[in-house]
């Protein structure tokens, strides 16, 4: 629901980004209403950037280079000036190189490797699109009064030539993987129509961000555009070992008159 203005004092947001804290569902609304648009800089998208960075703040604190990267990426297309503890954790990473104690940028004391050794990039990337696919056909679902079962996801991953086991399994991926809102439970709880627009903002943003591009192709011709905030790792599928075949036993002709 709306917030009340008459009963709650007006959002107000410190000056500093970095000083916001976690707002209720109602006060990010009234900030997303508030913005003129919902470009990478507008009010509501730098929240959401401040949010996900302060996220990856123990990752980073932890020695995680990929997180360091991701934050700069954040912080660079939100228009946000990096807080004091990821400058830090940037330059310590990159000083390393500069410092000739990492001969290159994926050394574990410069920002690593950010896939382990034998990962199957192709096999992600289709995984990570599978799953965008499948959650737009599901939002798409609910705003068309569908029922979503069993029955739909096979119609709905056929033309991807998915079962309808993973097609589902995708979708609860981008539930999970993606952090995109779950459009059918959204139904269930009959959210009012301003939460439900709050719900489509954050899942265009989360599309931008997975997809890495501001106009993604997800399938039947159906283009989308979206404002480019920047992808979340993607969860490597560890590659299988190969199978390692046993050497059968020599055998060696009989000879005559030995036993």
């Amino acid at each position: 629901m709306s917030r009340d203005v008459k009963n709650v004092a007006p959002l107000v947001m410190p000056a500093d980004p970095w000083l916001w804290e976690d707002l209720d569902a109602d006060a990010w609304q009234e900030l997303a209403f508030r913005s003129h648009d919902f470009g990478p800089t507008s009010p509501v998208m730098q929240y959401a950037a401040v949010m996900r960075c302060k996220s990856e703040r123990l990752a980073i604190e932890n020695g995680d280079g990929f997180a360091v990267l991701a934050c700069v990426r954040t912080c660079g297309t939100s228009g946000l000036t990096m807080p004091d503890w990821l400058v830090s954790a940037f330059n310590r990473k990159y000083d390393a190189v500069l410092d000739c104690r990492a001969s290159s940028w994926d050394d574990p004391k410069a920002f690593g490797a950010p896939y382990p050794k034998g990962t199957n990039l192709n096999a992600l990337r289709k995984r990570r699109i599978g799953r965008l696919r499948m959650w737009s056909g599901v939002v798409q679902a609910v705003q068309t009064g569908q029922k979503v079962n069993k029955i739909f996801f096979e119609r709905l991953g056929e033309p991807y030539g998915y079962g309808k086991t993973l097609a589902e399994e995708l979708y609860r991926e981008a539930l999970k993987i993606n952090g995109l809102f779950d459009p059918v439970a959204a139904r269930k709880s009959k959210k009012s129509a301003e939460e439900n627009t709050v719900m489509d903002i954050l899942g265009m943003a989360a599309i931008a961000r997975e997809c890495g591009s501001n106009r993604i192709d997800m399938g039947n011709g159906m283009l989308v555009s979206y404002h480019n905030f920047g992808p979340n790792r993607e969860p490597a599928i560890k590659a299988t070992p190969p199978i390692k075949k046993t050497k059968k036993p020599a055998t060696y002709p009989k000879i005559a008159g030995l036993r």
